[in-house]
């Protein structure tokens, strides 16, 4: 990928109903307190693909976010009182000299924490992050069909709905749901 990075500045934020919260890269010590937040949401997201049993370990996963920040990659922890992750977004570039200019980008919160504000806080970090990165020009993520909050989020930060895969996930008792592929254009 050509140039480097930008360090992502941690940022302090305050939710619509006025709890405070941190924003700031993820590091390996946030293994634990990140795989009790993908068990959480696991059990309390109906918009995850990720079941319980599926959750990393503690060591594959802090070896993921070293490989992540090796790799140039954007992980934000949103941080509630030190040691308790409440949410995290995950901005990945493409790994193909071809592809590197585009990278997806995926994001999770705790129960109790949709609906505040902090979706946009994060969502808002990762964009500045990514329009800051040289070599960046678009962002990419998939989102439930049936994820309408989201999906309403997602457009009002700019991005444009470019394709549906029907049926894309089977939850549990076997029905299916469609995922919506959208994009932003992050080049300045």
């Amino acid at each position: 990928m050509d140039g480097n990075p930008p360090e992502f500045e941690p940022r302090p934020i305050t939710t619509r109903d006025g709890r405070a919260l941190t924003l700031r890269a993820a590091a390996p010590s946030d293994a634990p307190a990140l795989r009790l937040l993908y068990i959480e949401l696991s059990e309390t997201s109906e918009f995850g693909v990720i079941e319980r049993d599926e959750v990393m370990p503690d060591e594959p996963l802090r070896e993921s976010v070293e490989e992540g920040s090796a790799k140039g990659w954007l992980w934000i922890v949103v941080e509630g009182a030190p040691g308790s992750i409440v949410g995290d977004c995950i901005v990945r570039p493409e790994k193909y000299r071809r592809l590197a200019h585009n990278a997806t980008i995926g994001l999770g919160l705790a129960d109790g924490w949709r609906g505040v504000g902090l979706g946009r806080a994060v969502m808002d970090a990762s964009i500045d992050w990514s329009r800051a990165h040289p070599a960046l020009r678009r962002l990419e993520l998939q989102v439930f069909a049936s994820n309408a909050p989201a999906i309403g989020l997602y457009e009002s930060l700019g991005f444009e709905r470019e394709g549906r895969h029907p049926d894309r996930v089977v939850m549990p008792g076997g029905r299916a749901i469609g995922e919506i592929r959208m994009a932003l254009d992050v080049a300045p």
